[in-house]
């Protein structure tokens, strides 16, 4: 038998049982032409494009507290040109503090992540059950989830934003819960949302860095289309072509 997850004998993704529903086979843009799904991807390359511009001027702003943070020592100009060069941590110790301290609260060392109520006496045995399978399993089954947390309050306290995606992944058939770098989640700079789905969001995307190797990889599996048409280096002809 293969578990899940496992390098399948037949090629470099893990093995798939036959029994998937047809909801998780699913991939849209199998149905739509070739000029359809350009045409998809070049709005969302231009939506893409006016949001980094519209956000130019934050991020900026971001690599300057970034550099204090890392205590970057710049070359001093004339007349300063050969002046001490020191640098204090000024919010280096605050953020790691305070974000260790999060991550404390957050993922406690006794393992009580997630506490679940009782409604009423006759549910103390579905509640232990309950509050034991869901604290195992994010320990056990995504193990990585406590990390990406420290990297997400981390990025939360020097920024004063952070993004997290917890979703199932149809490639290696795990739930992931992973943060996402305040580089790669583009949304349009004006817009305030209050809610934490972000339903109230027009748009926004998700800057992925994958390999060639990994594109072939999603093909397979029935997440991408036209893998085939994807070359090497060819960056640009990407969102043409895989989608």
């Amino acid at each position: 038998t293969v578990e899940l997850g496992e390098p399948s004998p037949k090629g470099r993704g893990p093995e798939r049982p036959e029994d998937e529903t047809a909801s998780e086979k699913a991939n849209l843009a199998r149905f739509l032409t070739d000029d359809e799904r350009k045409k998809i991807a070049a709005d969302v390359l231009d939506r893409h494009q006016r949001d980094v511009g519209s956000r130019a001027g934050r991020m900026k702003k971001l690599k300057d507290i970034q550099d204090m943070y890392a205590l970057v020592a710049k070359p001093k100009n004339h007349p300063c040109t050969n002046c001490a060069n020191i640098k204090t941590p000024s919010i280096t110790a605050p953020v790691l503090q305070i974000s260790a301290r999060l991550f404390d609260m957050t993922w406690p060392a006794t393992g009580k992540i997630f506490t679940v109520v009782a409604a009423t006496s006759n549910d103390l045995a579905i509640m232990q059950t309950s509050e034991a399978f869901a604290n195992s399993y994010v320990r056990y089954n995504i193990p990585y989830m406590a990390t990406s947390m420290a990297d997400t309050l981390h990025q939360k306290c020097l920024y004063g934003s952070a993004f997290r995606r917890t979703y199932w992944d149809g490639y290696t058939r795990r739930i992931r819960a992973d943060r996402i770098s305040i580089d790669d989640f583009v949304m349009p700079f004006a817009h305030r949302s209050s809610d934490p789905s972000m339903r109230d969001v027009p748009h926004y995307t998700w800057v992925m860095h994958i390999t060639h190797d990994e594109i072939l990889d999603f093909g397979e599996a029935g997440l991408f289309v036209n893998t085939d048409k994807v070359n090497k280096g060819d960056a640009g002809d990407v969102a043409d072509s895989a989608f």
